[in-house]
Order: structure tokens, then sequence, then C-alpha cells
């Protein structure tokens, strides 16, 4: 096997133990099937575009085919961390329903109170990803990016990186910054066709969401992972 299908399989038996162990037994025997699958097809690709087919399997081979295209020589010794990472964002997939739009239930203890402005703008800006997914991803095809649609993202960013600014938040800008940088390279090489790009984005806000707005601080170092892996856009692309 390739150095990125044995990278890939690793993180599915990983995923795989991971749910077996915490009670969820139907996913898990569902991802060692699919590790089985990718181990033996002559072709990883057509795998993954048999399980983008899927209903409600989208959103996992989109995570999938993003893995697949990570260049294990950029990693410098963080293998383990990155793995770890990729485990926790592909599990937050299968668990998490990905047209639920009721994004207030996943906010953490700071929402019994009421939404602050921030974490208004965290709510606003995952609708707008998920949005942006759904028409992406209709009829179970991806549509297709577009620089109209890269803009929009980016005048979303603007937003909620303002109002991270003015209540203190340093994390938030920081990712901001590094995801509008990702954009700015997807722009510039017109990668529009590629699903990884809308992979990259999705599974990069499903981190920022669980880390920030779930106010879960033993996940910041995967929002960290996320910040340093958005810095280096070729490394999706193998460029």
């Amino acid at each position: 096997m390739n150095p990125s299908r044995t990278y890939l399989i690793r993180v599915l038996k990983q995923l795989e133990a991971r749910l077996g162990s915490e009670g969820c037994n139907a996913e898990s025997v569902s991802v060692g099937d699919l590790a089985e699958r990718l181990s033996t097809t002559a072709n990883v690709q057509e795998e993954f575009e048999r399980l983008f087919r899927d209903e409600g399997m989208e959103q996992l081979a989109i995570g999938l085919m993003w893995l697949a295209s990570q260049d294990m020589a950029q990693l410098n010794g963080l293998l383990d961390e990155v793995v770890d990472h990729q485990v926790s964002t592909l599990r937050r997939i299968l668990l998490l329903d990905p047209d639920d739009e009721n994004e207030e239930r996943r906010i953490g203890p700071s929402y019994n109170d009421g939404p602050g402005p921030l974490n208004l703008a965290l709510i606003e800006f995952s609708r707008h990803v998920a949005d942006l997914r759904r028409r992406l991803t209709g009829g179970g095809k991806f549509q297709g990016f577009s620089e109209e649609a890269a803009w929009r993202l980016l005048d979303k960013l603007e937003v909620l990186r303002d109002t991270a600014l003015a209540r203190a938040n340093e994390e938030v800008p920081r990712f901001c910054d590094a995801l509008g940088g990702f954009i700015d390279y997807v722009v510039r090489n017109k990668i529009f066709s590629d699903v990884r790009v809308l992979g990259v984005v999705d599974n990069a806000n499903r981190t920022l969401q669980t880390v920030v707005a779930g106010e879960i601080p033993e996940e910041r170092q995967s929002l960290e992972q996320t910040i340093e892996l958005l810095r280096h856009p070729s490394t999706f692309f193998g460029k």
C-alpha cells in the first residue's frame, strides 16, 4: 500500500477501536468494514466516490478524501498527534447529524444565560458552512467550489474575526486568518473542482465549533493542529 492509504487505514482502525470502546458498536463495525474495503480495493478514489453517493455518508467521504491527500513528509514528527486529531474529527462527523441546523444545541455552558456576540457569530458562521455544504453536495454529487462561494466565505470569516477581536479572543482570529489564507490559495490556484476544498472547510469549522463554542479545553490541541495545517495549503493538494 502507498503511504497515504496506509495512513488512512491507520486512522480508520483507531477510529474503529475508539467507537467500540465508547459503545458505538454499529458505527465501529461500519468503520471496520470500510477499512477492510479500502485495504483491498484496486482504486481508493472509486471507493470514496461510492461512499459519497451513500445517503448520509457524504461528509465522511469528504473527510476521508482530505485524509488521503495528506503528505506524510509534512508532519515533521507529529504523526501520532495528527492521527489522534483526525480520529476525533471523523468521530464527530459520524456521531453528529451533519444536517442539524439547530447549532445552539451543540453549545457549552456559556449559553445557559443566552448567547453572547461571539457565540452568535460562531453560530452564524457554522450555519453558512452547513448551507454551503448542502448546496455543493446536492444530489449526491459534488457541484464544485467557486470564486463567488470563496468570497462569501471570506466575508463571513471577516465578521467572525472582528467579533472575536472585540471580545479579546485570540484563538478565533488566528483560525480566521489561517482559513482565509487557505481560501486565498484555492482562488489563486483555481482549485474549484476538488472536493477536498469543501472537506477542509467543513472539518476546520467542526473543530472550531467543538473547541471554542463547545468550550472543550482538552480539544484545544486539535484547533492548533488545524490552524497549522491551514497555514500550509499546499499540503492538501500535493503542490
